[in-house]
């Protein structure tokens, strides 16, 4: 069961709603070495002539990709791409950094479920690291991309964040 107050229906027409948000995120790349496809409702990074299949990486991990959404930050520095994956909630965070010369994409799969405990996992280049707060709704993740940043997630806001200003749903633990 998912462990969010609206149902996978919704969730898809977040989806079919958020897809619109692709050709600002697509504009912006374009003039990266760092490009966004879409196939099948699923995204691809393509980086350096080297294609890598986020849906490929976690159908060969064993998980059930189910559907994807894109969002693309108003500030133009990062993407957030949320996924369904055997029926939890994962958030992508990807950020373009220029270090030293050179353009690197980190990737960071931020896994929202039902544990009051920390989750860690890694899949090849994606990490997820989780802590889920079950007495007041909220989820609260870490993401390391030169500076440690932790935010907290209150899942009330979960279809907020996806859809707009990422400031709106997620704030500075």
């Amino acid at each position: 069961m998912l462990p969010f107050k609206f149902s996978v229906t919704e969730l898809e027409n977040m989806i079919t709603r958020a897809n619109t948000d692709y050709m600002l995120g697509e504009r912006m790349f374009s003039k990266t070495k760092l490009k966004y496809g879409v196939y099948d409702n699923l995204y691809i990074i393509e980086q350096n002539k080297e294609k890598t299949s986020i849906y490929a990486k976690l159908k060969q991990a064993g998980f059930d990709v189910r559907q994807i959404m894109y969002k693309q930050d108003e500030s133009l520095r990062g993407v957030y791409i949320g996924v369904i994956i055997n029926n939890d909630i994962f958030i992508y965070e990807s950020a373009l950094e220029h270090i030293d010369g050179i353009d690197r994409d980190i990737l960071w799969m931020h896994l929202l479920v039902e544990k009051p405990k920390n989750v860690v996992k890694r899949i090849e280049d994606i990490e997820v690291s989780v802590l889920r707060n079950a007495e007041n709704k909220k989820i609260a993740f870490s993401v390391y991309d030169g500076v440690k940043r932790s935010y907290m997630f209150n899942l009330d806001y979960l279809k907020t964040f996806v859809l707009k200003d990422s400031s709106t749903a997620c704030e500075t633990a």
